[in-house]
């Protein structure tokens, strides 16, 4: 499917349909052209004539045209107008890319590589290919008339050929330029749009990154919330346990504000009991075993205990490990090298400070 009209900033790069037939024989030549209409300015049947005409006014293919009588040579300098044209179209969309490509890196817009989808469409190396199985056509299938012995003498013959191959391998020289200056802006072209993916998905991440971190803060937010909720819990109960008319809170009945206290201080307890014991992750080093589950419900619901017995144990350990030290009392451990006044000395190496207290 051939690609549309594509819109590069005061140019407009649009697929060009020249069909070139050309009939040979003995006596006489014809060079039959097909040309689009003039929706989007091709080439027409006169332009093409003017541009045969400045090539035969040219000292190199007049030249040619005067010593050699093989009319292929009028077809393969129309040849050349094709080379031209691929290669103009390709400079300007060279540029286009390289445009595209530092908005890229200025702007984070997702349309730029659907524009850089557009531009590789337009990169159309099989159309080169076309191009190139034209051109070893034209090398392989030698004009019928130099076979003719009446016309053609064999020296005549052979430098003929000799041309023809010289002039098709410059046009083929050409065409492989070409190809691989197409290559080259695909691989470009890629690189952006890999760039500008790149682009998009950073500013992605930053974004769910900064959601992430609200998200965060909510959460805590929600639970400090919860947790006061939780506390506020059993005094809202107690007060509407009180609050009720039932015939045991009348007026006869005996209760007072210190029993609606004890009531709350001791389920206020309580609670903050349970969220703890839940909230609570006790450790333990590598060396030792994995409690049972009866022993982790019971450290749970005793964590005051088990606390005080990690504090004892840890304090014990400190001491045990000083003592080992046989550090003399009102001393402290410090690097070697350093004197009682604080400078660097020579004899005194004994690593230690003595203190007065």
């Amino acid at each position: 499917m051939t690609p549309k009209p594509y819109l590069l900033g005061d140019r407009i790069l649009f697929p060009h349909l020249l069909s070139l037939h050309m009939v040979r024989s003995d006596m006489n030549s014809t060079i039959i052209s097909y040309h689009p209409d003039q929706e989007h300015r091709s080439t027409t049947a006169s332009s093409l004539h003017s541009r045969l005409h400045a090539a035969g006014h040219s000292v190199y293919w007049n030249t040619i045209f005067a010593e050699r009588d093989d009319p292929t040579f009028v077809f393969l300098s129309l040849l050349w107008y094709a080379l031209y044209a691929w290669d103009k179209a390709l400079e300007v969309l060279y540029a286009h890319i390289c445009s595209v490509g530092s908005r890229v890196i200025s702007e984070n817009d997702i349309r730029l590589t659907q524009e850089l989808h557009v531009i590789q469409a337009h990169l159309l190396p099989s159309l080169l290919d076309h191009f190139h199985k034209t051109v070893v056509f034209m090398l392989d299938t030698p004009y019928p008339g130099l076979d003719n012995p009446s016309l053609y003498k064999p020296e005549h013959r052979d430098c003929s050929k000799e041309l023809m191959k010289k002039e098709c391998n410059n046009l083929l020289s050409g065409i492989e330029q070409l190809e691989k200056t197409c290559h080259m802006q695909g691989k470009r072209q890629k690189n952006v749009m890999n760039l500008g993916f790149s682009s998009v998905n950073i500013e992605d991440s930053w974004r769910m990154q900064k959601l992430t971190e609200a998200a965060v803060k909510d959460s805590a937010a929600m639970k400090q919330v919860a947790y006061l909720t939780m506390f506020f819990l059993p005094a809202s109960l107690v007060a509407g346990i009180f609050g009720m008319n039932i015939k045991e809170l009348n007026l006869v009945s005996h209760g007072t504000l210190g029993h609606y206290l004890a009531a709350v201080i001791s389920l206020s307890v309580l609670t903050c009991w349970v969220i703890i014991a839940f909230q609570l992750r006790p450790g333990r080093s590598e060396h030792e075993e994995e409690p049972s589950l009866a022993w982790r419900i019971l450290g749970r619901i005793g964590w005051p205990v088990t606390m005080a017995m990690k504090f004892f144990a840890e304090r014990k350990s400190f001491l045990t490990s000083r003592n080992k030290l046989d550090v003399p009392k009102g001393t402290l451990p410090i690097s070697p090298g350093i004197s009682h006044l604080g400078h660097q000395g020579e004899d005194d190496t004994t690593g230690l400070v003595m203190l007065d207290y």
